[in-house]
């Protein structure tokens, strides 16, 4: 565990299963630098055992966006297939559980709950108004 100051910045060293770890965290405190150095030993340990932190699931209605903008990329830009995709997402919003489903909330039950929402509806156009 070795702190040391280069120009302006503290750097941390270590070995960690026989890798040496240099880093600099941009910090010009050495109390922080070295919380920081811990925290990264902290990090590596869990992910030698498997243990992983856990990623911010995007809610529906924020991941739409990413996947609309990657279908309108993917394919030309007023193909049947990208008005597809449009009007499938835009007939999923009207159930107003997606507004607010994260993407790991979606499951059999969250679609079974959708089908009868959907078998209670009128059918409309999914492009026309309702």
């Amino acid at each position: 565990m070795a702190i040391f100051k280069r120009g302006n910045l503290y750097w941390y060293a270590f070995i960690f299963n026989g890798v040496r770890i240099r880093e600099s965290k941009k910090q010009r405190n050495r109390l922080e630098a070295r919380k920081i150095e811990a925290a990264r030993k902290t990090q590596l340990s869990k992910a030698e055992v498997g243990i992983k932190e856990m990623k911010k699931v995007p809610a529906f209605v924020d991941f739409q966006e990413r996947f609309l903008a990657g279908v309108s990329s993917e394919c030309a830009a007023n193909s049947k297939t990208v008005q597809f995709y449009h009007d499938r997402v835009k007939q999923l919003l009207k159930y107003p559980p997606f507004k607010s489903a994260k993407l790991d909330e979606i499951d059999l039950q969250f679609v079974a709950d959708y089908i009868s929402y959907r078998r209670g509806t009128k059918r409309t156009r999914a492009g026309s108004p309702k």
